[in-house]
């Protein structure tokens, strides 16, 4: 089965890797990166080799908590924000208790 948020399939491999990489260099322009800069990051991406997805999810993870502890914000109330603006009125999201 396939969940749709807006217009894009949460199944789709393809539609979630091209809009993590939008979102991505989103939030590189937030933490002020520039584009001229961009092509040279990628360069480095691409002169190794591919990792497993597990360990590239691992890296961006401990990236991720890093700039959410360096901009003093809880990443994953970051997260619960996004999907409330996501997601219709009319599905109720279950959050942990902290």
């Amino acid at each position: 089965m396939q969940t749709l948020i807006g217009n894009q399939s949460t199944a789709d491999i393809n539609d979630r890797r091209n809009a993590f990489i939008f979102r991505a260099i989103g939030l590189y322009q937030a933490l002020g990166g520039d584009p001229e800069s961009v092509q040279g990051v990628v360069e480095k991406v691409y002169a190794v080799r591919a990792p497993r997805i597990d360990a590239a999810v691992g890296d961006l993870m401990y990236n991720l908590a890093g700039v959410g502890h360096a901009s003093d914000l809880d990443i994953i109330q970051a997260a619960y924000n996004k999907l409330d603006q996501a997601v219709p009125s009319a599905v109720p999201l279950k959050r942990a208790r902290t």
